[in-house]
C-alpha cells in the first residue's frame, strides 16, 4: 500500500469538509442540516484558488484553513443562534485541518473513513469483467465514489460486493461510480441487502441486471436514467423500492415482489411502456413528491393499476397526479382509501368502491374527472362515503348484511321518493319507514334516525312526520335530519325543497349507542334518483302589476308560466336548474288573487304508468294589493370579532355565504317598506328545527325603518344559533262595534260583491210579523253559481233569554258569543252548524228580550254552505276584504301549520288548532252571511237593516273573539322572504403572541377528533360540513369550525413558532373561547426607527424583554462617536404571557437628556443581549439616521358629515415632513370606506371617505411607520350625528399598584369633553373622575365610560396581573428520586419562583417480590414488590386458583325429585345442577300366570316423572321363593345409586280351569257336571244366573276337588239359566287363607222344568 498525500481538485476538499462535519456530528447528539450546507459552501468558495497551488499541497491546504477562518469569523453572529452545544462543538473543530491521505491498491486508488473503511475513488484497470473486491489491503471496502467507472471503455461488466453500502452521487453532474462507461451488466453479490441510492444512474448502457434474493431494499435513483435498461428481475425479498428507482428506464414489463412494502415516488417515471401494474398486497405506503405533487405512478404511461387480493388498504398518493390512468380495479380486502390516494387522476370516470370498505379519505379523489363516477353497494359505508362527497353514483348491488347487532328489520324497512309530489306542488316528498328489532330495541340507547338529505336541496320547515303527526327534529347545516327514535316503528315523512336540478342522491341510517358504550350506525335506505323536480316561489302579497318568481327546473328546460289558467311568460333553466321571471298580472284590483303555474316538459318516465305526466309543475299563489308593504331593505349586523359585518338578507347569493356566530355579541335588524303606512308590528323569526323565535321591531324615525336587536332566545343566549330567518308583519285593521248604524253601503260588505251585483236577482218578502225573506237567483255567468237559489230569512221574537237558552237547545254545536256595544248594551249571538245545507243564527238583546233569527237556505239539497262559499269566493272578492280589512285568517292549513311549528306547549296546541277549527266554521258563516247581505244592500238599498247590520257586527266581533289565540301567538302575521344562514359557531378563538393583543396571522389550525375520552384521534373530514381542514387564522388571528358533538383537540402550527395544541374539548357546550399563545423560535429584530429632535422611536417585530432594553444594550452617539445621555421610556407596555413578571414592549422611546440637533446625523446601536419575550438575542443593529422635528398631522375638520352614496376628498396635511404615506382605516366599513394608503407631496395628501349606509365611523389617519396620527368622525345620513366615545385602547394589560390614565374623545368633537368613569369591580380596579385606573389585585375588570348627559358609552377591559419585580434568584437543587425528577428551583424574595434543569427520575429497583395475599379459588392474590432504594411498592395480581369440584347426590325416591350438585369444595361455589327426576312407575310384565307346574319369574319395568325408563343397574329385584305352586308371590324392588327407597309388587299363580261337562234340567233346577281337576286344587265354584252377563248371580262352592257334579234346586220353574264353574285352592298369604281362583269355565245354560 503506498501512501501519499494529497493534489486532488477541489472535490476532495469538500468531500473532506462534508466527512470531516459528519463525523463531528457523530460527536454531537444532531446536527443541522444548515450547517452542513454553510461549510461546504466555504469549502467550495476556498477552492477557488486551490488550482494557483497546485504544486504545493501543503501551501494549498494552509491557505484554504486561513481562507476558513476569516470566513468562519465573519459569520460569529450567525452561529451564536445556534444552541450552547453546537457552539462548544464549534470550538473544539477549529481551525479545520483538511489534509486528505489517499492510499493505492493495485488498480484502485481509496480513502479511508474513520473507522478504516475503504472508499473506491478510482479505477484504472482494463479487466473486460470487473469484479470489485470485497477490501483492500485489508480494509472492507464499503463505498464507492462518483465517476469512479468515468471515460473507462474496458469494464463492460461489474460485480459489487455485498459490503458496499453506499456510493457517491456528484448531484451537478448527475453522475454515479459507474456513469460514462462502457458497462452493459451489472450483477450483485449475493449477501448484499441494499442496493445503494444512485448506484446506476446515469448509465445508458445498461441493458442487464443481476439482484440476489439477499436484497431487501432497492435504494432511491438507482436504476435511474439507464435508458436501454428494458428488463429487470425483482426478487420477493425486496421488501422496499426507493424514490425515482427507475424513472426514465425503458422498462417493458414489472412484476412487483409479493413481499413490498414500500414504493418510492416516481418510480417509474418518464416510462412510456409500461401501460398495466399490479400492485402487491403487501404495499402499506408510498412516497410523495410534495413540491411536485408526484407518487409513486406518476409521470409514467400506466393506464390500468389493480390491486392484488388481500390487501387491506389503498396507501396514501399511491395513485396521485396519474392523468392516464383510466381503470383501477380494487379486490373486496380493501377496507380503507387513503387520502389522495387517486387525486388528480384527471382520465379515471368510472370507480367501482368494494362492500367491505369502511373508511375512504375525503380528499382520496380530489381533482379528479369531474364526471367520475363511483359504483357501490347500496347499503355499505362506501356508498355514504359517495354521497357525502356528492359523486355521482350507480347502485352496484342492492345486498343488505343483517347481522345479529344490526338493529333494524330490513323487510319493514325502506326508504324511498314520492316522485308524483315532486311533480305536483314542486316539493319532493320522502319518506321513511323503519322497523327495529324487539330484542335489541331496549339493549340499544341513544337511538336516531339520521337522513343525509340530498345537497342540492333543503328541508322544508315543519314538514316533517311520525306516522302523519308532526314532530320535532333536529336538522343541521350538514343537510342531516334526525329524528329521535321513540317508538320501534314508525313512517317519517318528510318534503324537501330542490336548490337546483341534479340527481336526487340520500341515504337514511340508525344510529344508537350499543352496550359497549360505542355509537354505531347502519344504512337502511338509499335514494339514488332522477326525479323531475321544478319548483317556484313568490312573494304572498304585491302592490305593482307584476311578480318576480323564482324556482329551480331541469337545467337548460324551457319554464312555461302561466297566471290563471292562461300562460303568460316563458324563461329557460340556467346549467344550474334555477330560473326567474317577471310575471304580468293583468286585469289587476284589490284583494284579487292569482294562480301562478310554473310547468315544463317531463324528461323522465314516472314510476306507474297511471301517474305518468308529460309534464310537471309547480303552483304558488299571489294576492295584489296597492297597499301591500313592500320590504325593499332587510339587513343583519352582528359582531364576529374581525368587526361588525352587515348582511343583506334580500341578497341572493348570502345562503351561501359562511358566517361566524359569537353569542356574545347580540345581533341587530333592520327593515324597510315601501306602503308600509298599513303595517302594525314587524317581527324578525328564526326557525330552527321546526320551532320558532321571534323578535319584535320597533319603528326607527332615524334609521327610516323597523329595527330589532337582541337574542331570540334570551334564556339560551349563549347556545342557541339562528335558523332561517325571515320577517313577519301585522296591518292595521278598522275597529267595528256592535250596532244597528253599521254603514253597509260603504262597507267592504258591499264593496266585496259589487263586481257581481248585476248578475244576481234579489227580492224581498215580508209577512205579518214582519219577517222578512230575501231571495237570491244567480245567473249563468256567475260559474259554479250559474242559477242557484238561496234564501236568507231574518225572523223577530220577544222572548226571555232563559226561552231564548231553551229555543237553542233543538239545535246541535251552537257556537255562543256575548258582546256589548257602545252604550253597554249586551247581545248574545249563537251560529249553529249542524246542517251542511242551512245555517242558523240566533241573536239575542238580553236587554229587551228580543231575538233575532237568520236561516240561510240552499234550494239545492246537494248544495251546502261550503260549496257556496267556494264559488262566491271565486267570482267576487268579499272573502279577500273581509279577512284583509279585519285581520281574520283565511288560510286553515298556514293556521294550523303555525300552531304546530310555534313553541306553544302541547296542551296549548291541542287547544289552539281546536279553535282554529271553530274560528274556520264561524269564518264560513261570517263570509256567507255579508255576501248575501251585502247583495241584498247592494240591490235594494239599506233603508231596513238595522237587524242584518247587527248581525254582521256581531258576527265580526264573535270572529274576532276566537280569533284572539291567533294574536297571541302571531299567527295572523303575513309571511315575508326568508334566509337560511350557515353560522360556524366553535371551536372558536385567536392566536397570538406574547400578549392576547398581539394575534398571529397565517397560523395553520388541524383540528381532530375523537368519539370518546379513549378512543383514538382522527382528523376530521370537514369537507363533509362544507368546511375547511386545516384552516389559516384571518389578519386578527381568528379562526373558527362548526362542528358536530364530540371531542376535540387543535393543532397550531406556522414556520418560525413551537407547535402548539389546544385541551381536548367537548362540543357541546360551544368552545368560544380558545385563545392559544404561540412562542417564536426566531431571532428579534429592529423594525423601523424614527429620529426625531425630542426623542428616537424604537419599533421592534417581537415583543422584547424590557429588562434586557437599558442602556447597557442601547447607546446613542453622534458625528464624533460622542456618547449621548438618555433615559427610555417603554410604550404600551404589558406582562408577558410567559410570565407575568416580565414586562414587555413592542416600542420604546429613547430621549435624550436635550434635543437632538435637526438635520445632524445619530448612531443607534442596539446589541445582542437585548432579549425577546421568549429570551432569544435580539439580531444587533447599528444604524446612524438625520435628525428631523416631530410630524403632526392635522385636518380642517375632524367631523364629517355625508349622505349615503356620496363621497368626499379630504385634505390631510402633515408639518415637519414632505414625503412618505399616509395609512388610513375605518372602524366600520359598512358605513364609511376610505383609500388605504396616500402619498405625500411636499407634506400633503388627499384621502377618499365614501359613505354607504346609515351610522357613524371613525377613521384612523396614521403616518407609516410611526404612532403619530389623528381621527376623522364620519356621520352618515344622520341629522342629529351619533355621539360616541372613541378609546385608545379597548383594553390593557396592568401590573399591580400601576396606574394608566383613559383618554376618551367624544365624537362630533364640538360636544363637550367631560366624562364619567365607574369600574364593575374595584377588587381589581379602580377608577377615579379624572380616568386614572389603579390596578388593585389580579383579575378582570370593566371600566364603563359616559359623557356628561350619558348620551354616548364606551367600556374599556382591564386585566391585573402581579406587579414585575426585577427578579434576583438564588437556586437549590433537588436530587431526582424513584417517581419524581430531580430539579433546581430558584426563587426571588418577591416570592416569585420557577423550576429549570430537570433531571430525569431514577427509576424503582424492585426486588424479586413476596406472596402478600395467597389467591384462592375466590380471590386473586397479590404479590408485593419493593423497591430496594426508596421502599415504594406495587404488586402483581396473582390469578385466581381452579376451584375442587366434587359431586354432591341427594337420592331422588318415589315421590320426590333428587339433584347431583357440583361444587368447589373449597368456596362452595355450585358449577352445575342436574335433577334426578322421582321414580314414578314400577310395573311388572305379568301379574297373573295359569299352574303349569313351573317356576315363574317377571320382569320388572321402573319409569321417572319424565316417562323415561330408569335403568336397571339403579335397583335390585328380589323374588319370594317357591314361585312354582298356585299362590300370591311378591316382588321386591330396592333402590340405589341416584335413587332411594323400596317397592314390592305382586303377582300371582292361579290353578288350572275346569269345564262344564254338562247341564241337566230338572224340576225348578238343574245339575251341572264337570270334569276332574285335582291338582292344586281345593275345590270349586258353581255361578248361575238368569243374565248372560252374570248379573245378580249366585255361587255354590264344593270344597273337595274329588266331586264333579252338582245339583241345584228351589229355582224359578220353566226359567232360562246361565252356568259357568272354576276351580279354587286354598293358600296362606301373609298368614291369612285365602282362596285363588282360576279362571270361569266357558258357561252353559238351561230352562228348568216345573
Amino acid at each position: 500500500m503506498n501512501c501519499v498525500a494529497t493534489d486532488q481538485s477541489c472535490v476532495l476538499l469538500r468531500s473532506s469538509a462534508a466527512h470531516f462535519l459528519l463525523d463531528g456530528g457523530r460527536k454531537m447528539k444532531k446536527i443541522t442540516s444548515l450547517f452542513l450546507s454553510i461549510v461546504v459552501l466555504i469549502s467550495t468558495i476556498a477552492c477557488v484558488d486551490l488550482s494557483a497551488y497546485a504544486g504545493d499541497v501543503n501551501n494549498a491546504v494552509q491557505s484554504v484553513n486561513t481562507k476558513v477562518s476569516s470566513v468562519w469569523d465573519s459569520l460569529t453572529d450567525e452561529i451564536t443562534n445556534f444552541t450552547d452545544n453546537f457552539a462548544k462543538f464549534i470550538e473544539n473543530i477549529k481551525p479545520i485541518n483538511l489534509a486528505v491521505t489517499t492510499y493505492t491498491s493495485g488498480d484502485y486508488t481509496y480513502t479511508l473513513d474513520d473507522n478504516g473503511n475503504a472508499i473506491i475513488t478510482s479505477y484504472s484497470g482494463s479487466s473486460s469483467n470487473l469484479i470489485i473486491p470485497s477490501n483492500l489491503d485489508g480494509h472492507t471496502v464499503i463505498s464507492l465514489e462518483s465517476n469512479i467507472m468515468s471515460g473507462n471503455s474496458f469494464v463492460v461488466s461489474i460485480t459489487i460486493p455485498k459490503t458496499v453500502t453506499s456510493v457517491g452521487f456528484n448531484s451537478w453532474q448527475g453522475n454515479g461510480p459507474l456513469s460514462n462507461s462502457a458497462i452493459e451488466t451489472v450483477i450483485f453479490e449475493s449477501g448484499i441487502t441494499k442496493i445503494p441510492d444512485n448506484i446506476c444512474n446515469n448509465c445508458p448502457k445498461v441493458t442487464s441486471v443481476t439482484i440476489p434474493n439477499s436484497v431487501i431494499e432497492i435504494g432511491g435513483s438507482a436504476f435511474a436514467n439507464c435508458t436501454n435498461l428494458k428488463n429487470i428481475s425483482i426478487p420477493n425479498s425486496v421488501t422496499k423500492i426507493g424514490s425515482t428507482a427507475f424513472i426514465k428506464a425503458p422498462l417493458t414489463s414489472i412484476s412487483l415482489p409479493s413481499g413490498l412494502t414500500y414504493i418510492g415516488d416516481q418510480v417509474f417515471g418518464g416510462n412510456t411502456i409500461i401501460t398495466s401494474i399490479t400492485i402487491p398486497k403487501t404495499v402499506t405506503s408510498v412516497g410523495f413528491n410534495s413540491w411536485q405533487g408526484n407518487g409513486p405512478l406518476s409521470n409514467s404511461a400506466i393506464e390500468t393499476v389493480i390491486f392484488e387480493s388481500g390487501i387491506t388498504k389503498i396507501p396514501d398518493n399511491i395513485c396521485n397526479n396519474c392523468p392516464k390512468v383510466t381503470s383501477v380495479t380494487i379486490p373486496n380486502s380493501v377496507i380503507e382509501i387513503g387520502g389522495s390516494a387517486f387525486a388528480n387522476c384527471t382520465s379515471l370516470s368510472d370507480f367501482t368502491l368494494p362492500d367491505n370498505l369502511t373508511k375512504c379519505a375525503s380528499n382520496a379523489f380530489n381533482n379528479c374527472n369531474p364526471n367520475l363516477k363511483l359504483s357501490c353497494g347500496k347499503y355499505t359505508p362506501a356508498m355514504k362515503f359517495a354521497i357525502d362527497n356528492d359523486f355521482d353514483v350507480s347502485i352496484l348491488n342492492d345486498k343488505y348484511d343483517d347481522s345479529a347487532t344490526k338493529p333494524i328489520i330490513k323487510a319493514q324497512s325502506d326508504y324511498y321518493v314520492n316522485a308524483d309530489a315532486a311533480l305536483a306542488n314542486g316539493y319532493v316528498k320522502m319518506t321513511v319507514k323503519y322497523a327495529l328489532k324487539s330484542s335489541l330495541y331496549d339493549k340499544y340507547t341513544d337511538k336516531k334516525i339520521v337522513v343525509k338529505l340530498p345537497k342540492n336541496t333543503e328541508l322544508v320547515e315543519n314538514s316533517t312526520q311520525l306516522d302523519g303527526n308532526r314532530i320535532s327534529y333536529t336538522y343541521n347545516d350538514n343537510n342531516e335530519l334526525t329524528v329521535n327514535v321513540t317508538q320501534q316503528s314508525g313512517t317519517i315523512t318528510y318534503c324537501i325543497y330542490p336548490t337546483s336540478d341534479a340527481q336526487l342522491k340520500s341515504y337514511a341510517t340508525v344510529q344508537y349507542k350499543s352496550d359497549d358504550g360505542k355509537k354505531y350506525y347502519t344504512i337502511f335506505g338509499v335514494v339514488v334518483e332522477d326525479v323531475p323536480m321544478i319548483s317556484i316561489e313568490s312573494p304572498e302579497r304585491v302592490s305593482t302589476d307584476s311578480v318576480s318568481v323564482t324556482g329551480v327546473a331541469p337545467k337548460g328546460q324551457t319554464v312555461s308560466i302561466s297566471v290563471d289558467g292562461e300562460n303568460i311568460v316563458s324563461t329557460k333553466a340556467s346549467q344550474s336548474g334555477k330560473y326567474t321571471a317577471t310575471v304580468p298580472l293583468n286585469e289587476s284590483y284589490n284583494y284579487k288573487e292569482y294562480t301562478i303555474t310554473a310547468s315544463t316538459p317531463s324528461l323522465i318516465q314516472a314510476y306507474d304508468a297511471e301517474s305518468s305526466t308529460d309534464e310537471i309543475s309547480a303552483t304558488t299563489k299571489v294576492q295584489y294589493n296597492t297597499k301591500t308593504p313592500v320590504a325593499y331593505e332587510f339587513t343583519m349586523e352582528y359582531n364576529d370579532d374581525w368587526g361588525r359585518q352587515k348582511i343583506d338578507l334580500l341578497d341572493p347569493s348570502t345562503p351561501s355565504k359562511t358566517l361566524y356566530y359569537w353569542p356574545k355579541y347580540i345581533p341587530a335588524f333592520l327593515i324597510k317598506f315601501d306602503n308600509g303606512q298599513s303595517i302594525d308590528k314587524v317581527y324578525i323569526v328564526s326557525t330552527r328545527n321546526g320551532v320558532k323565535k321571534y323578535l319584535e321591531a320597533e319603528w326607527n324615525a332615524g334609521l327610516g325603518g323597523y329595527y330589532a336587536s337582541g337574542y331570540f332566545d334570551p334564556d339560551n343566549a349563549t347556545t342557541y344559533v339562528p335558523g332561517t330567518i325571515s320577517y313577519e308583519y301585522t296591518t292595521k285593521t278598522d275597529k267595528v262595534e256592535v250596532s244597528t248604524e253599521f254603514d253597509f253601503a260603504n262597507s267592504v260588505v258591499v264593496q266585496g260583491v259589487s263586481d257581481i251585483a248585476d248578475n244576481v236577482t234579489v227580492s224581498e218578502t215580508k209577512n205579518e210579523n214582519g219577517d222578512v225573506t230575501y231571495s237570491y237567483v244567480f245567473d249563468d255567468e256567475l260559474g259554479d253559481l250559474a242559477n242557484k237559489e238561496v234564501d236568507l230569512i231574518v225572523e223577530s221574537y220577544s222572548e226571555t233569554y232563559s226561552d231564548f237558552v231553551d229555543y237553542k237547545k233543538d239545535y246541535e254545536n251552537v257556537i255562543q258569543y256575548f258582546s256589548k256595544n257602545g252604550e253597554g248594551k249586551e247581545f248574545g249571538i249563537n251560529i249553529d252548524f249542524t246542517d251542511p245545507e242551512n245555517i242558523v243564527t240566533f241573536i239575542h238583546d238580553v236587554s229587551s228580550s228580543k231575538t233575532i233569527k237568520t236561516v240561510i237556505e240552499f234550494g239545492d239539497d246537494s248544495y251546502g254552505a261550503i260549496s257556496f262559499i267556494n264559488d262566491m269566493s271565486a267570482v267576487s272578492k268579499i272573502t279577500g276584504l273581509l279577512c284583509d280589512n279585519y285581520e281574520i285568517i283565511k288560510d286553515d292549513e298556514k293556521l294550523r301549520e303555525q300552531i304546530n311549528a310555534s313553541n306553544m306547549s302541547y296542551e296549548e296546541k291541542q287547544k289552539a288548532l281546536e279553535q282554529a277549527s271553530e274560528l274556520k266554521v264561524d269564518r264560513q258563516n261570517f263570509v256567507a252571511i255579508s255576501a248575501l247581505l251585502g247583495l241584498a244592500a247592494a240591490t235594494l238599498g239599506t233603508g231596513e237593516m238595522a237587524a242584518p247590520a247587527l248581525l254582521f257586527t256581531l258576527m265580526l266581533g264573535s270572529i274576532t273573539s276566537l280569533s284572539g289565540f291567533v294574536y297571541d301567538y302571531r299567527m295572523n302575521s303575513i309571511l315575508g322572504g326568508s334566509v337560511k344562514l350557515k353560522w360556524i359557531i366553535d371551536p372558536s378563538g385567536y392566536v397570538f403572541e406574547a400578549t392576547p393583543t398581539n394575534r398571529i396571522e397565517g397560523v395553520k389550525c388541524t383540528i381532530y377528533y375523537k368519539e370518546t375520552e379513549n378512543s383514538s384521534p382522527i382528523l376530521w373530514d370537514a369537507s363533509e360540513y362544507e368546511q375547511e381542514n386545516p384552516l389559516y387564522t384571518n389578519s386578527e388571528g381568528k379562526y373558527a369550525w362548526y362542528v358536530p358533538e364530540g371531542l376535540w383537540q387543535v393543532k397550531y402550527e406556522k414556520a418560525g413558532y413551537t407547535t402548539t395544541y389546544s385541551e381536548w374539548m367537548e362540543v357541546p357546550p360551544p368552545q368560544t373561547d380558545v385563545n392559544i399563545s404561540m412562542v417564536s423560535t426566531t431571532s428579534p429584530e429592529v423594525e423601523h426607527v424614527n429620529y426625531y429632535n425630542n426623542y428616537i422611536d424604537v419599533w421592534f417585530n417581537q415583543y422584547m424583554n424590557e429588562s434586557t432594553l437599558t442602556s447597557n444594550t442601547i447607546s446613542l452617539t453622534d458625528n464624533s462617536g460622542k456618547t449621548i445621555p438618555f433615559t427610555i421610556e417603554y410604550v404600551d407596555d404589558v406582562p408577558s404571557i410567559l410570565n407575568s413578571s416580565v414586562t414587555i414592549t413592542k416600542e420604546l422611546l429613547i430621549i435624550p437628556d436635550s434635543e437632538l440637533n435637526i438635520n445632524e446625523n445619530y448612531r443607534l446601536s442596539i446589541n445582542s443581549n437585548a432579549k425577546s419575550y421568549a429570551d432569544l438575542s435580539l439580531i444587533s443593529y447599528s444604524s446612524s439616521n438625520t435628525v428631523t422635528e416631530i410630524p403632526t398631522i392635522s385636518l380642517l375638520d375632524n367631523s364629517l358629515y355625508l349622505s349615503s352614496g356620496n363621497s368626499k376628498d379630504i385634505t390631510v396635511t402633515v408639518e415637519n415632513i414632505s414625503n412618505g404615506t399616509i395609512l388610513c382605516t375605518s372602524s366600520n366599513e359598512n358605513v364609511a370606506t376610505v383609500n388605504g394608503k396616500a402619498s405625500l407631496e411636499n407634506g400633503i395628501a388627499t384621502i377618499t371617505v365614501s359613505c354607504h349606509n346609515s351610522g357613524y365611523a371613525i377613521i384612523n389617519i396614521c403616518l407609516e411607520n410611526s404612532n403619530i396620527s389623528t381621527d376623522l368622525y364620519v356621520s352618515c345620513d344622520e341629522e342629529n350625528p351619533s355621539e360616541i366615545i372613541v378609546l385608545e385602547h379597548d383594553s390593557i394589560i396592568l401590573n399591580t399598584k400601576s396606574q394608566y390614565t383613559i383618554n376618551p374623545t367624544l365624537y362630533p368633537l364640538e360636544k363637550a369633553q367631560s366624562f364619567l368613569y365607574e369600574s364593575n369591580n374595584n377588587a381589581v380596579a379602580t377608577v377615579n373622575s379624572d380616568g386614572i385606573i389603579t390596578a388593585v389585585s389580579d383579575g378582570t375588570a370593566i371600566i364603563t365610560i359616559e359623557n356628561a348627559d350619558s348620551s354616548a358609552y364606551s367600556e374599556m377591559t382591564v386585566t391585573v396581573v402581579t406587579k414585575v419585580c426585577n427578579h434576583k434568584y438564588t437556586y437549590s437543587v433537588v436530587a431526582p428520586t424513584c417517581t419524581v425528577k430531580g430539579y433546581t428551583i430558584y426563587t426571588c424574595e418577591c416570592g416569585d419562583s420557577y423550576i429549570d434543569n430537570y433531571v430525569s427520575a431514577t427509576g424503582h429497583n424492585y426486588n424479586s417480590g413476596k406472596v402478600t395475599k395467597t389467591a384462592t379459588c375466590t380471590a386473586t392474590g397479590v404479590k408485593t414488590y419493593t423497591c430496594t432504594k426508596c421502599g415504594a411498592t406495587k404488586t402483581e395480581t396473582i390469578p385466581k386458583t381452579a376451584h375442587t369440584y366434587k359431586s354432591y347426590v341427594t337420592k331422588a325416591t318415589t315421590s320426590k325429585n333428587g339433584s347431583v350438585v357440583t361444587k368447589c369444595t373449597v368456596c362452595g361455589y355450585v358449577s352445575k345442577t342436574t335433577s334426578i327426576p322421582y321414580v314414578k312407575t314400577v310395573t311388572l310384565s305379568t301379574t297373573s300366570y295359569t299352574y303349569d307346574g313351573k317356576v315363574k319369574k317377571p320382569s320388572v319395568t321402573v319409569k321417572d316423572n319424565k316417562g323415561n325408563k330408569i335403568a336397571s343397574s339403579n335397583y335390585i329385584v328380589t323374588y319370594q321363593s317357591g314361585r312354582k305352586n298356585v299362590g300370591k308371590y311378591s316382588v321386591k324392588i330396592t333402590f340405589k345409586g341416584n335413587y332411594s327407597g323400596t317397592k314390592t309388587l305382586y303377582f300371582t299363580i292361579n290353578p288350572k280351569g275346569t269345564s262344564i261337562s254338562s247341564v241337566t234340567a230338572k224340576s225348578k233346577g238343574f245339575t251341572v257336571k264337570w270334569k276332574k281337576q285335582s291338582t292344586q286344587t281345593t275345590g270349586y265354584q258353581i255361578q248361575y244366573s238368569t243374565s248372560s252377563k252374570f248379573t245378580n248371580a249366585k255361587t255354590v262352592t264344593v270344597s273337595k276337588n274329588s266331586t264333579t257334579s252338582k245339583t241345584i234346586s228351589k229355582l224359578s220353574a220353566k226359567k232360562k239359566y246361565y252356568i259357568r264353574v272354576r276351580t279354587y285352592k286354598t293358600v296362606k298369604v301373609n298368614g291369612k287363607s285365602t282362596k285363588i281362583y282360576s279362571s270361569w269355565s266357558k258357561a252353559k245354560y238351561v230352562t228348568t222344568k216345573r
